[in-house]
């Protein structure tokens, strides 16, 4: 056989092995615009088995495993991808979703970025991006492509109240509440940035400040039981017992069943020198606070001297001791003998 014929025959055999491939790799797009993924996945081998330099082949079987929630699978399919044809920018971005799933942060977060320079439209990604650095605990650089993703979509509320909370868990309680005033801004009727803003005054000890925004949710929604709880407790910590007990009063009535509210309206009540009502919630909470049975117990101990019941105090009160709670000592040492 002289040299030019075999040439020849091998471009032939080049030639339908190609042939073939295409034949295949149509088949195999066919099951996966049909979802049928398992049968793509099976066709592309066949395919790869006579082409094994072709990019799209790799890329589309990845895409089918990762599809099938195989991203260990998919990941190697994408990297062969990419070094068969480095400017397939979609399969950067299904790596990046490949290491997202199986937590290689860092390199999702690069293959995403590599992925977000090729886009003049870079909303979807920077959404994966928030996501990222969210459970990567990086609230700092969430914050930031927060910033980016508002810069195209100033009115997009759901980013706006994530860079608040991003905001607050690095402390930066100002820029919170900034971004929180914007959202209400956008929406005043928005009772869960309402709740947002009432709950980050709340835990920066801004009771008062807190309390307001409580009454904004409550204005829209009387029967909020999430903010008539926030707002008792923001009351309780202002000391207006009252104010708290008429607030835990609507939530028993509203919610029956709660018995969350047992204690703080035995607290309440002996704050405000109520001491039956107080050693009524303070004993139906004993059922349902068994961590904090000391604590109770010793109040209820108080509740019971102040209506001059002495025995009944004493016998609380070394109940708490008993169970380690040392608060109640003091009451025996001064009141029982």
């Amino acid at each position: 056989m002289n040299k030019f014929f075999k040439t020849a025959l091998l471009l032939l055999l080049i030639g339908t092995n190609t042939l073939f491939a295409q034949s295949l790799f149509d088949k195999g797009m066919g099951y996966f615009q049909n979802r049928d993924y398992t049968s793509a996945i099976s066709t592309f081998n066949q395919a790869l088995e006579s082409n094994n330099r072709d990019a799209e082949l790799y890329f589309y079987r990845g895409s089918s495993y990762l599809m099938l929630q195989k991203p260990n699978i998919a990941l190697v399919d994408f990297n062969q991808c990419i070094l068969l044809n480095a400017n397939k920018n979609e399969a950067y971005l299904y790596r990046a979703i490949c290491h997202h799933a199986l937590k290689n942060y860092t390199f999702a977060e690069g293959d995403y970025l590599i992925y977000k320079q090729s886009q003049t439209n870079t909303i979807e990604v920077l959404k994966s991006l928030i996501q990222l650095m969210e459970e990567m605990q990086d609230y700092a650089k969430a914050a930031e492509y927060c910033t980016e993703f508002i810069s195209q979509d100033p009115n997009n509320v759901t980013v706006i109240k994530k860079r608040a909370l991003y905001y607050l868990a690095i402390d930066s309680i100002d820029l919170s509440i900034k971004d929180i005033d914007k959202a209400i801004q956008i929406n005043k009727f928005d009772t869960s940035a309402w709740m947002m803003k009432g709950n980050i005054y709340y835990d920066a000890s801004m009771f008062m400040k807190a309390v307001d925004a409580y009454n904004v949710v409550l204005l829209y929604e009387p029967s909020n039981l999430l903010a008539l709880l926030n707002r008792a407790d923001a009351f309780m910590s202002l000391q207006l017992f009252e104010e708290s007990i008429r607030d835990l009063r609507s939530i028993n009535m509203l919610d029956p069943s709660n018995t969350a509210i047992y204690y703080d309206l035995g607290f309440c009540y002996l704050q405000t020198g109520q001491n039956e009502k107080s050693i009524f919630y303070l004993t139906k909470s004993l059922d349902f606070e068994k961590e904090n049975l000391g604590n109770i117990l010793t109040l209820r101990g108080v509740a019971y001297l102040n209506q001059k019941m002495n025995q009944e105090a004493c016998s609380d009160w070394k109940k708490a001791e008993n169970i380690g709670f040392k608060d109640a000592t003091k009451y025996i040492l001064n009141y029982c003998k």
